[in-house]
C-alpha cells in the first residue's frame, strides 16, 4: 500500500511537471493567442483568492483597500492573467506563515498588483533568478520551477513586468506591473 501510494504521488508530480512544461513551451514558441478585453481586477482577484484559500487552510488572504475602493481595470487576456495571478497567489500561499496581502498602486499609465506574504522571503541575490525556468529555491513542495517563468512571459506579452522584493512583513513581495493602454507589438486586439 505504501509503495502504491508513492507511485501514485510520483505519477501526479510528473503529470504536473509535464503540464507546466507544455504550457511554458507553448508560450515561448508560438505565444498564446491573446484576446484583449477590459478586466476589472477586484472580481478577478477575489475569485482567485477564494480558490487559492481552499488550497492553503489556516492562511489568511486579504485584499487591501486600493483594490476594494478603486475601480481598477486593465486591458488584457483573461485566461493569461488568471494564470499569472493564480501562480503568484499559490506561491504566496505556499510560502506564507499565516498572512498574504493583495494590494494595488495606480499611476497614469500602469497598474501594479502587489502580493505580500509573511514567509521567509527571497534572498536579494535570488530575486531575479527565481523567474528563470526550472529554478526552485526550495526543494520542498511540489513546484516545477516553471510557474514564475510563465508569469514573467505573460507579463512581457502584456507590455508589463514582474519582480520580487522584500516587504514590511519580512517575507516576499511579488509585484506585477501592467500597462493600461499600450501592449507589446503582435498582441491581437479583439
Amino acid at each position: 500500500e505504501h509503495r502504491l501510494k508513492s507511485v501514485e504521488d510520483a505519477t501526479e508530480e510528473l503529470n504536473l511537471l509535464v503540464g507546466e512544461l507544455l504550457r511554458y513551451v507553448r508560450i515561448e514558441t508560438n505565444g498564446p493567442e491573446i484576446h484583449l478585453v477590459e478586466i476589472e481586477l477586484l472580481p478577478l482577484l477575489q475569485g482567485l483568492v477564494d480558490k487559492t484559500e481552499l488550497l492553503h487552510p489556516g492562511k489568511r488572504f486579504e485584499i487591501c483597500n486600493a483594490l476594494k475602493h478603486n475601480h481598477l481595470t486593465v486591458r488584457a487576456d483573461r485566461s493569461s492573467l488568471e494564470r499569472a495571478f493564480g501562480n503568484l497567489l499559490n506561491n504566496a500561499g505556499q510560502q506564507a506563515e499565516t498572512k498574504i496581502l493583495i494590494d494595488a498602486e495606480q499611476s497614469a499609465d500602469r497598474v501594479e498588483i502587489i502580493i505580500d506574504d509573511d514567509g521567509p522571503g527571497i534572498a536579494e541575490a535570488d530575486r531575479e533568478r527565481v523567474f528563470d525556468p526550472f529554478v526552485r529555491l526550495s526543494q520542498s513542495g511540489t513546484g516545477t520551477g516553471l510557474g514564475l517563468a510563465i508569469v514573467r512571459r505573460i507579463a512581457t506579452l502584456h507590455g508589463g513586468r514582474v519582480y520580487a522584493a522584500g516587504n514590511a512583513l519580512g517575507g516576499c513581495r511579488m509585484q506585477l506591473s501592467l500597462q493600461q493602454h499600450e501592449f507589446e507589438k503582435g498582441v491581437r486586439d479583439q
